[in-house]
């Protein structure tokens, strides 16, 4: 059970981090906006979708990396 323990916490660290980014990537690309008159408008993203999961897969990339490399002790 020991040696299941880092790929465990490595799970649920992983899903906390793809359910924030779900949180993030809801707002920022189906949220309503308010316009300047008070009226909805349509949502306009700040950065494009591509971007923003190219950064996210990026980042999910360098941190699962980043687990192996400290916690495992690989290189």
């Amino acid at each position: 059970m020991r040696s299941l323990m880092p790929w465990l916490a490595k799970g649920v660290l992983s899903a906390a981090y793809w359910l924030f980014v779900l949180y993030l990537a809801t707002g920022l690309f189906a949220g309503d906006r308010l316009g300047p008159d008070g009226r909805i408008g349509p949502s306009v993203p700040p950065l494009p979708p591509w971007l923003f999961a190219v950064a996210a897969i990026a980042l999910y990339a360098l941190l699962s990396w980043l687990w192996d490399r400290i916690v495992l002790g690989r290189r």
